[in-house]
């Protein structure tokens, strides 16, 4: 797992990452309607853990695959981050679940 926060502003960059613990502040219960934060570990040198808080605006996709899933449900997920930072924080703007403990998938919607 490799990470680079240095980065100008506006400049997406990925990170890989466990999730160690999330927080939700709004959840509307359907894809792309969850927001808030999460903690999430990764080794940018070998040996040294280094632990980031990830902000997620509503709207932020959340997929594993071809589904979306829920926010809360990605606890000891590795995860792939698509990021940028604004002012202080890292925002996330969008979510890949690369190794699942169990997360809950969100049905699609019907057509």
């Amino acid at each position: 797992m490799a990470a680079c926060i240095a980065a100008p502003a506006s400049q997406e960059r990925k990170i890989e990452a466990l999730v160690l613990r999330t927080h939700v502040t709004l959840c509307q219960f359907k894809p792309r309607g969850c927001a808030g934060y999460m903690v999430v570990a990764t080794t940018e040198r070998p040996g040294k853990r280094e632990q980031w808080t990830v902000q997620i605006p509503l709207g932020v996709p959340i997929r594993r695959g071809e589904d979306y899933v829920f926010l809360a449900s990605l606890g000891g997920s590795a995860i792939s981050v698509t990021y940028v930072r604004e002012r202080d924080a890292i925002v996330a703007r969008s979510i890949e679940v690369i190794d699942a403990k169990a997360v809950e998938v969100i049905d699609p919607p019907a057509r």
